[in-house]
């Protein structure tokens, strides 16, 4: 986990009431038209280091569109119902977005932010075209803004903590928000904060170990990229299956940014660990399977499926 530590400093240098319990299960019957979908077409990679997002068939073979137009140092990637692809890039604070056939389309977004030492860590879209916007500093904490669909700046804007490093965001179906938080206070081992739709603390807080990626999957369950791997808890916090513990030889977890699909399929972005280079699959139990891709990818960071 350390050397990933190391990488990501590096990329980022060149880069309604509190309390609130989670909705009951029902509300997850309503999903977005991409959660109903039974599987995803396409696999969509970020790739740090060459500046591209690449997509890829869900045999793993390579397919179109390569994406590189405006894209610097792409640390997040989201994709909404409709397919349009959305990039947070850390190396100029924007986020640019993308028609399904890689044009790029409206908006742009310039990221204000409320610090110099800030930079954009992820992007999410919710089923209103709602866009969230996670930023943040190592050891200075960082904060979530929204744009609406056309670009224009939202309403919400809070903090989620003023000391260490926000790393993922994700929203679930009713709007509530979760960020990963790698360390708390420079020296524990992170938690995952969630937060009501009006940017209020609520529960449930997790404590995976050194938490990365985060995703929402069926009836709203919490995904988490952890050292150990990828947890997963139901949406009160309590822990589920599966526990996926796919490490490197020195017993760090993989997993950096994550996707989750309809069927509880996870896709990992694995550059956590060194080396760095590969997007793993791993069925709704846990169990590896296909695909497993290396074609093309520089130091891939975050993945989505659509």
């Amino acid at each position: 986990a350390l050397l990933a530590i190391a990488s990501m400093v590096a990329l980022n240098a060149c880069t309604q009431q509190k309390g609130t319990v989670p909705q009951p299960l029902s509300a997850y019957t309503l999903q977005t038209r991409s959660e109903r979908t039974a599987q995803p077409q396409k696999i969509y990679v970020a790739n740090a280091n060459s500046n591209s997002i690449k997509a890829y068939a869900l045999d793993g073979s390579q397919t179109k569109p390569t994406i590189t137009a405006a894209i610097d140092i792409p640390f997040g990637i989201a994709v909404d119902a409709a397919g349009k692809i959305y990039v947070a890039n850390a190396g100029n604070n924007t986020i640019t977005t993308y028609a399904a056939d890689g044009r790029q389309t409206s908006p742009t977004i310039t990221v204000h932010e409320s610090n110099p030492d800030f930079g954009v860590q992820d992007v999410a879209v919710d089923a209103h075209g709602t866009i969230y916007v996670l930023d943040g500093s190592d050891g200075q904490g960082g904060d979530v803004k929204t744009y609406n669909a056309d670009g224009s700046p939202g309403t919400l804007n809070f903090v989620v903590t003023t000391s260490n490093w926000p790393e993922f965001l994700a929203v679930d179906a009713n709007g509530k928000i979760y960020v990963s938080v790698y360390f708390i206070d420079n020296n524990g081992p992170g938690a995952v904060y969630s937060f009501s739709p009006a940017g209020k603390r609520t529960v449930p807080t997790l404590h995976p170990l050194w938490p990365w990626g985060i995703a929402i999957g069926p009836q709203g369950n919490i995904y988490v990229a952890s050292g150990p791997g990828v947890a997963a808890y139901t949406p009160d916090g309590k822990p589920t299956q599966p526990r996926i513990r796919d490490r490197d030889r020195f017993g760090n977890g993989l997993a950096y940014g994550i996707a989750v699909d309809s069927r509880g399929y996870v896709y990992a972005a694995n550059c956590a660990s060194s080396p760095c280079g590969t997007v793993t699959t791993y069925d709704a139990a846990g169990k590896r399977t296909k695909p497993t891709i290396t074609k093309g990818l520089a130091h891939p960071v975050d993945v989505a499926v659509h």
